[in-house]
């Protein structure tokens, strides 16, 4: 088994086949719908997976509107495709010279009776062509233009026929309005000549797609080849081809019906494609080159007419014909040398492929298989050793041409007779051999990435799911079949090294050999018995399992992309879309990212114009609090020039709000930063916006609270040690240093630190102490009788069963306590309190929608399998950590040095308030014995001195925490008329 895994081009075989450059997915069976993963540090027990090796070759996906589903057979080197420049323009101008020989020979036998074209006709023609010339300009400036904004990304991926209706009601509607038009009234005419040339330009701009070197040939071969038809027009007998004008028309139909064949016929209908596509190109080719010469006699006709006064001088409407003309040339040029190009690159990949399988034969020698995409991204191929199913059916790859999904397995399903017999009575597959294989198809079909639950035995597997483009490698358990992979630079048919590079998995290192791979020894591995005790091999660059080894710029460059379209796609709005911002690096990248894009990209912020200044909306708390960042906050918004909006926040602010903010989060919090967030809701919804853009989820992802150093430091991150600056020395005394550091912290906001003890349910959570934060405001107010009824409630326990027993098997076993840590803060804290009292409630109870790009799933996806040493990063020379490290690398083009260098402050409100105060009058109102009797599970006992300790130069924070929370409950109780707790109603 050997299968290659490339990067397009950016091409596709036809114009039908292109789309802007996607997502290939390369997901491996551990690919679970949990929040956080990082399966690399350790031995996988389950099936063995894959990680991305390098996001531009895994996960861009290319999303093939009106895919051709059959092959094409090689074509005949092209002599420009080889040689040096001379020797090129040497065969272009034979090229030339010939094509205008052979057609005068064939066409021109009779020449003009009057002896050469008069001044007048000439002139015309001159004319003519002349605006034919701006007007292919204007089509490939605009298009250039529209490429660049992003339109062709639009365009491909609308629904084709809506685009076709479109396209061709504005073409025919601006030609129609142009030939209307009288060439006197040269204002309108020209603004539909020019609208014309822009609706051309809309519907031609995904060619860009294509290489310029393709284009710029294509170019060159229609120029020619009109320029030689249009030679042989104009030196001909008068108006001898005029008669071809109705049989024209007819190849026109024919054509353009041969042009919707893939939208209409399915994908298996190969030989009826196959025609279709011939009549589209070469058909195409004949007709509008008859056209062209159609069409310069009909101008030299009407340019007598225009001379004997019998019609009005037009060479605009003239024009419009030559540049259909040139247009459907040269779509047609583009298409064919496209796939003479992809044709080559098929045969050479189809070279490669076999080359590698004999190097495995001794594996499979009773049959040879390959399947090679249409696109060549991605190439399977087999050796088969037969033992079920000794028919031919039972070759591989396996396919299901329906669902586009294709399969290669090496080894055994053992009990593949029950499972078949499932299958067939639960599903609709049909089964085409009688191989134990060909269930992982059915399978996956029928169960998605859940198939790897259904496969017993000893085996390594490859499914591509080609509509999706998903690209899923399995192995059994215990590595009894190997599965080795290596990414390795692609070659080219010449042999040299292309730049493009493919992530290469096989059975046996050795297929590597034909692909390009240049092994090397890897000594260390040797020396210290990695090759027998861990997943390296002899060779350097191969892997038995995952270590990620891609470089810090690549996967910097791959969260900024992320981050971006993120943002993006986020900004769509059919109303004013605004930012939060505060002095942090997430709300400020966020506002650095949407002015990068209005200002270079010309994206509109919803329903706003590019033009208009991108807004931003803050609060500021008092200057003395320690808490307020929105000198810093507007410092950003002066750099960025976008417009900045403020509410400041004092104590009585804060007060107002209490009890309505309470309501709307419909929860406790021991923070009153959520009435922060429900102010500075407040400040869009009275600018007249609707829509925000917020900054939650990034410390989740990125791993950016100062709780998570100890988990980061509990073990060494094997994931990617080439490039960790962190020395495991360095690592043991940094713990140390980071625990008693974290319970401090805590300490020191009036929070329980814990003694740092190891819990069971730290144990069962593979003893990150990220559960101990968690728990570090838990209240202990309650009444005597909750703990009768509710006996040995521990928060803790409550976190660590939170998560199911397959996560927790990952966490004991796979992933690095880092990212355990974020998938159960993530689980937890997260959705319950972040994105509700410091989210949606807030936001929402000012008819406020907040888009929150750092948790866009795509983004989050990739981040998730980063290496733990890109989120928090060692630097040795200050000796210190930097949290969020591959977010600030990502967002440093996008926000000031400023911030770059600013430590994470998470959003907090201030703990200190006076006595008499506004927000102590209302505490001593909420806080009574009354009230929390009322509550029923309070003791009265435990709160009854909170307020006064709470408040003042010595209050303690501790006091403030637990008094909010105990009011914010009398708040909630009064507001929904909570019933008393009793002990009888529990």
């Amino acid at each position: 088994m050997a299968t290659t895994l490339r990067r397009p081009f950016a091409v596709a075989s036809t114009i039908l086949k292109q789309a802007p450059k996607p997502q290939v997915a390369f997901r491996s069976f551990q690919t679970q719908a949990q929040p956080i993963k990082q399966p690399i540090t350790k031995p996988a027990t389950p099936l063995q997976a894959f990680a991305s090796a390098r996001q531009n070759v895994f996960r861009q996906t290319f999303q093939q509107s009106s895919k051709r589903g059959y092959q094409q057979a090689s074509a005949p080197q092209n002599p420009l495709a080889q040689g040096n420049v001379t020797q090129r323009l040497v065969y272009g101008g034979a090229i030339f010279g010939g094509t205008l020989l052979a057609i005068n020979l064939l066409f021109n036998r009779e020449t003009r009776e009057d002896g050469g074209m008069p001044p007048f006709e000439r002139a015309y023609l001159n004319d003519t062509f002349l605006h034919t010339g701006l007007g292919i300009g204007i089509v490939g400036i605009a298009a250039r233009a529209l490429h660049t904004s992003g339109w062709s990304v639009r365009l491909m991926s609308a629904n084709p026929w809506l685009v076709l209706g479109v396209g061709l009601v504005g073409s025919i509607g601006t030609m129609m309005g142009c030939h209307a038009t009288p060439p006197e009234n040269y204002v309108v005419k020209y603004g539909l000549w020019t609208a014309f040339n822009l609706t051309q330009a809309a519907l031609l701009s995904p060619m860009l797609f294509f290489s310029p070197a393709i284009l710029a040939r294509a170019g060159l071969y229609t120029l020619g080849m009109m320029g030689s038809i249009a030679f042989v027009g104009a030196t001909a007998k008068q108006e001898k081809y005029l008669y071809l004008g109705g049989p024209l028309l007819a190849g026109v139909a024919i054509v353009a019906l041969s042009g919707l064949a893939p939208l209409v016929l399915p994908v298996t209908a190969t030989r009826a494609l196959l025609v279709s596509e011939n009549l589209w190109l070469y058909g195409g080719l004949a007709v509008f080159g008859g056209f062209t010469l159609y069409d310069v006699q009909k101008i030299l006709a009407h340019a007598r007419l225009a001379e004997r006064g019998m019609m009005k001088k037009d060479t605009v409407n003239e024009s419009i014909s030559l540049e259909l003309d040139f247009i459907n040339i040269f779509i047609r040029m583009v298409q064919i040398l496209a796939m003479q190009q992809g044709r080559r690159k098929r045969e050479h990949l189809k070279k490669e492929l076999n080359a590698s399988l004999e190097q495995i034969r001794h594996r499979g020698p009773d049959a040879t298989g390959n399947w090679i995409s249409d696109d060549c991204r991605v190439a399977l191929g087999h050796v088969r050793l037969s033992i079920n199913d000794l028919s031919p059916e039972g070759a591989q790859p396996f396919h299901s041409p329906t669902h586009g999904i294709h399969a290669v397995v090496n080894g055994e399903f053992y009990d593949y007779d029950t499972i078949r017999a499932h299958l067939e009575s639960a599903t609709s597959y049909h089964f085409t051999s009688r191989s134990d294989s060909e269930i992982i198809i059915a399978l996956y079909l029928h169960y998605g990435l859940n198939f790897t639950e259904w496969l017993r035995g000893e085996f390594a597997c490859i499914i591509y799911d080609e509509p999706r483009q998903l690209f899923v490698a399995v192995r059994d358990r215990y590595g009894i079949k190997p599965l080795f992979w290596t990414i390795e630079e692609a070659k080219n048919v010449e042999g040299k090294r292309t730049g493009e590079r493919r992530l290469l998995v096989a059975a046996e290192m050795k297929a590597f050999l034909p692909l390009g791979w240049e092994p090397e020894w890897d000594v260390r591995s040797l020396k210290d018995a990695g090759w027998n005790h861990d997943t390296r091999t002899l060779f350097k660059g191969v892997q038995k399992r995952t270590i990620d080894p891609r470089t810090p710029q690549e996967l910097i460059e791959g969260v900024r992309e992320r981050m971006l379209d993120a943002v993006r796609l986020r900004l769509r709005a059919d109303v004013p879309v605004g930012i939060y911002l505060s002095g942090g690096i997430d709300s400020s990248v966020i506002a650095g990212m949407v002015a990068h894009l209005v200002k270079k990209q010309n994206v509109s912020v919803g329903s706003a114009p590019p033009s208009d200044r991108v807004t931003c909306f803050s609060i500021a708390f008092d200057e003395d609090s320690g808490f307020d960042e929105s000198a810093i906050a507007n410092r950003t918004a002066e750099w960025l020039g976008v417009k900045y909006l403020k509410k400041l926040m004092n104590e009585e602010e804060l007060t107002r709000r209490f009890e309505d903010a309470v309501w709307h989060c419909e929860q406790h919090n021991p923070d009153l930063n959520f009435i922060g967030k429900f102010a500075l809701s407040e400040v869009p919804a009275e600018a007249g916006y609707k829509v925000v853009l917020t900054g939650e989820g990034a410390d989740e992802t990125f791993a950016g609270y100062p709780l998570y150093l100890p988990d980061y430091l509990r073990e060494p991150d094997l994931a990617w040690e080439e490039f960790n600056s962190l020395l495991e020395d360095e690592r043991e005394q940094q713990l140390k240093i980071a625990e008693e550091s974290a319970r401090e912290h805590y300490r020191s906001i009036g929070a329980d630190s814990g003694d740092g003890s190891l819990s069971v349910p730290r144990r069962m959570l593979n003893g990150i102490s990220t559960v101990s934060s968690m728990t570090a405001f838990q209240p202990d107010v309650f009444a005597p009788w909750t703990e009768e009824i509710y006996p040995g409630c521990d928060p803790q326990m409550t976190i660590a069963s939170n998560a199911d027993g397959i996560a927790r098997g990952h966490i004991a076993k796979d992933w690095h306590p880092l990212h355990s840590a974020l998938y159960v803060w993530s689980k937890g804290h997260l959705p319950n309190i972040f994105l509700t009292c410091l989210g949606d409630r807030t936001e929402m109870a000012h008819s406020i929608e907040a888009r929150t790009p750092f948790l866009d799933h795509v983004l989050t996806e990739y981040v998730n399998m980063l290496p733990p040493s890109v989120k928090l990063r060692w630097m040795p020379r200050e000796k210190r950590f930097v949290e969020k490290w591959i977010l600030r690398e990502a967002s440093k083009p996008f926000i000031t040095q400023e911030l770059y260098e600013r430590k994470k402050h998470p959003y907090s409100a201030p703990t200190k308030y006076p006595r008499d105060g506004p927000l102590h009058r209302l505490m001593v109102g909420l806080v009574s014995k009354e009230n929390v009797d009322g509550l029923g599970f309070v003791a009265w006992e435990k709160v009854g001195g909170l307020v006064d300790a709470a408040f003042g130069d010595n209050g303690s924070p501790k006091a403030l925490r637990l008094a909010l929370v105990v009011a914010e409950w009398v708040v909630l109780a009064k507001r929904f008329g909570v019933r008393r707790a009793r002990p009888e109603h529990c």
